[in-house]
């Protein structure tokens, strides 16, 4: 694993816990918090915070990374199609037809 701190190695913690939905149920869970932890295997610091601000931004850097391809992928094939219907409605411009004598 990488290293956290200095001399200690990072690792994840996952216990039973519960949570209350938005009904006010009380459902199980489980939590999962970041632990360093130094060669004896002594919990040297401990932060549920990082672990779920860890994977929000790994999600969060793929949602954007997809959508912006998608936007590129289909932005190209809409416009032409765009363009398409819009100037086929266009009457055509009959002055370029006709001729200076």
């Amino acid at each position: 694993m990488k290293q956290a701190t200095a001399g200690t190695t990072a690792e994840s913690y996952s216990y039973e816990t519960t949570i209350t939905d938005e009904f006010g149920n009380v459902e199980p869970a489980t939590g999962v918090e970041f632990h360093c932890v130094d060669q004896s295997g002594t919990v040297v610091k401990s932060n549920p915070v990082i672990y779920s601000f860890l994977w929000d931004g790994i999600f969060a850097l793929i949602g954007l990374i997809v959508s912006g391809i998608l936007a590129f992928a289909l932005a190209a094939p809409a416009g032409v199609l765009i363009g398409r219907l819009l100037n086929h409605r266009q009457r055509p411009n009959l002055a370029v037809n006709i001729e200076p004598q």
